[in-house]
């Protein structure tokens, strides 16, 4: 479809795309729907699954397969274990939500951590067991509440409601440890790829690392673009296209680095989506931002740029 007025003739749902089960088929107005795809391979999984599914389930687990809103899956569920981590929305919330469009940017992400958690402590053959549970009727599943979702959770889980929450709560501390894909602060590289413009690209077996100054800016704030793709040629990248309204159109480049004081973000143009991300107000320290030389300094594993580096002849910076 060409806008979400046509996803809204063909489905009933105004939205950007909507999965229609009585049809098996994904209504999209932007290509590649992840979240919606993802929901018709849960229904080929399960083959028999009922009409409806209560909307934390269906949704929270698209949404921890799929991501949403040009953001990968692990982008939302990183958001949402810091929404979860800072107590910005509480599970009985969660448990409440609607369908995506309506969730908003804190519920949906913080199902989706949810829906990890239910999978990591359940495995993936007895969290089959518990979404169907929460599939029947259409009737059935839109008159649940809140109430009756704890009480089958309480059930299921053998644990009472408090005992659930506190685990979840262990869960996303225990996950936060671990940090996000991409880190503040310096790391040892042995080869630099980019020196141009103050910004500085190295990388080594495991890492690469960003350190991008000022320069001739009043802070830090470019963009690298690099792996050009033939068979992007001619195309387009709605995502690239939000980012850059009014700067040079798409050319090809598969991957973008968007860097500025505040944060960093590794950007797929062929996927349409935002592959990892650093905000520094979500961890505020020196490592990422020295204000005195205005430098930023980060690095992340190099396997989520699938092999393609930014190389000499190779790439274009945006400042």
């Amino acid at each position: 479809c060409r806008s979400e007025g046509g996803v809204n003739s063909l489905t009933g749902v105004r939205a950007i795309g909507a999965y229609d089960p009585a049809a098996d088929a994904v209504v999209s107005s932007i290509f590649p729907l992840y979240n919606r795809v993802a929901m018709l391979l849960v229904n080929f999984k399960l083959q028999t699954l009922p009409p409806a599914t209560a909307p934390f389930m269906r949704d929270g687990l698209a949404v921890y397969l799929g991501g949403a809103w040009h953001r990968a899956p692990e982008v939302m569920v990183d958001f949402g274990e810091y929404i979860l981590h800072h107590d910005v929305i509480e599970i009985d919330s969660i448990v409440a939500g609607s369908s995506i469009d309506q969730a908003g940017d804190i519920a949906a992400p913080a199902n989706a951590c949810f829906m990890e958690y239910l999978i990591k402590k359940l495995g993936w053959e007895k969290f089959w067991e518990l979404y169907l549970k929460f599939s029947g009727p259409t009737a059935l599943n839109s008159e649940l509440s809140v109430y009756r979702i704890k009480v089958l959770l309480i059930d299921f889980l053998g644990k009472d409601w408090d005992t659930v929450v506190a685990d979840m709560k262990d869960y996303v501390e225990s996950r936060a440890a671990h940090g996000g894909a991409i880190f503040p602060g310096d790391i040892k590289t042995d080869r630099e790829l980019v020196n141009d413009k103050g910004l500085v690209i190295s990388i080594s077996d495991k890492w690469l690392k960003i350190v991008c100054s000022a320069a001739n800016n009043p802070r830090p704030n470019m963009q690298i673009l690099f792996g050009k793709d033939k068979d992007l040629d001619g195309k387009l990248s709605t995502l690239y296209d939000q980012q850059n309204l009014s700067g040079p159109a798409f050319d090809s480049y598969r991957f973008g680095i968007k860097i500025d004081k505040n944060e960093i973000g590794v950007y797929d143009y062929a996927a349409n989506r935002l592959a990892a991300k650093y905000v520094n107000a979500f961890d505020p320290g020196p490592d990422y931002y020295d204000a005195d030389s205005k430098t930023v300094t980060a690095y992340f594993d190099i396997d989520l740029l699938d092999g393609v580096l930014p190389e000499v002849g190779d790439y274009k910076i945006i400042d």
